[in-house]
């Protein structure tokens, strides 16, 4: 939809200045791109919102939804496992997978409580392979005010994705 409204990066550019301008103040999480994956150019896409957003002097939020693999699918707890680096590069304290018997728990510490800091903890249990329960707790500090946020999760595969017609 981004791609289809806004197709030239200057219209992005200048529609992402006016929502900033106005949304900003507020507390509000950006949804980057869902499955970039699905986009021709998702990820120079992604990368150029979150530059967008870099810039926002109140640092907003942004999440990406991205898609598995029937591969990444066959082995959650690799794919969890392989964030690890990743938070090693930036700005993370602490991540830790870990797995006991069909239970994964993670936990994520990242940032510093002067400027922003993201607690993240949460279990998960895979009761076969088309199935899992969790619960994860996250704890978002910024600018001196704390959000909580305690979430349930019951999950059962329906069906394989189909990707949109001309995509892989």
């Amino acid at each position: 939809l981004l791609q289809r409204l806004l197709p030239a990066s200057p219209d992005r550019r200048t529609w992402f200045t006016y929502a900033l301008s106005r949304l900003a103040p507020f507390d509000v999480v950006w949804q980057g791109i869902e499955e970039w994956e699905n986009y021709d150019n998702g990820r120079a896409l992604t990368r150029e919102i979150g530059d967008y957003l870099a810039g926002d002097g109140y640092k907003a939020l942004f999440t990406v939804l991205t898609r598995m693999s029937p591969e990444e699918a066959k082995d959650p707890v690799k794919q969890l496992a392989g964030m690890k680096e990743a938070a090693a590069a930036g700005q993370c304290q602490k991540l830790d997978v870990k797995e006991n018997g069909n239970t994964v728990s993670i936990v994520m510490l990242c940032g510093n409580p002067k400027e922003m800091l993201i607690d993240i903890r949460g279990t998960y249990t895979f009761h076969n392979k088309r199935s899992y329960t969790g619960t994860m707790k996250s704890v978002i500090t910024l600018a001196g005010k704390t959000a909580t946020a305690n979430k349930t999760v019951v999950s059962k595969w329906l069906g394989p994705c189909k990707a949109p017609a001309g995509k892989k």
